[in-house]
């Protein structure tokens, strides 16, 4: 599912991330763990085609994370560290339907994708208030829904948890190692 070999990243002579090469099957949960600094966070933005590469390569579903861009973005959902909700002023039904359709998801399943994911992240009773009123555990939450929203092969996530209380953490945790998001849009 996801591959890289010799994955390299150089900012102002210093390498960030060396010669990283590992493979991930399909349904396996793999995750960096490491210092500050050891280039978790670039590595997420080279996998995520945010960030290219200084060498090596890198694949999504076989898709090459430099030539095949537009193709790996179908496929995955992002959490960055620095993510963060775009348009404040928008409700979680704007923002996820706005979100539904740049992935050109059919209108019925975006209301129906939005209203069973924010149900999931307890957002629903504040469908209509603008998210710049929300807790950042909340606007996380938002996020994460924007994640799952076009249901993508791939998750991958930096710190998804990062705005989370403990109890929050070990729902997003939970709901994302049990959850079956099969449903296609």
């Amino acid at each position: 599912m996801i591959k890289t070999e010799n994955l390299t990243k150089v900012y102002n002579g210093n390498k960030v991330v060396d010669s990283l090469n590992f493979e991930i099957a399909e349904g396996i949960t793999f995750g960096l763990l490491g210092l500050n600094g050891a280039g978790k966070t670039t590595t997420v933005r080279m996998l995520a085609t945010i960030l290219a590469p200084t060498s090596g390569k890198a694949s999504v579903y076989g898709h090459d994370i430099v030539k095949d861009r537009v193709e790996i973005r179908k496929i995955i959902g992002v959490v960055t560290e620095e993510s963060g909700v775009t348009q404040p002023d928008w409700t979680p039904l704007e923002y996820l339907e706005f979100f539904g359709a740049i992935h050109g998801m059919d209108n019925s399943l975006i209301k129906e994708r939005t209203k069973e994911l924010l149900q999931m992240m307890d957002l629903y009773e504040r469908r209509y208030d603008p998210m710049k009123t929300f807790s950042g555990g909340m606007m996380r939450r938002a996020e994460i829904a924007r994640v799952l929203l076009h249901n993508p092969k791939v998750l991958i996530l930096d710190e998804p948890t990062r705005e989370f209380d403990i109890p929050g953490k070990r729902y997003i945790w939970n709901l994302l190692q049990v959850s079956n998001f099969s449903k296609k849009p």
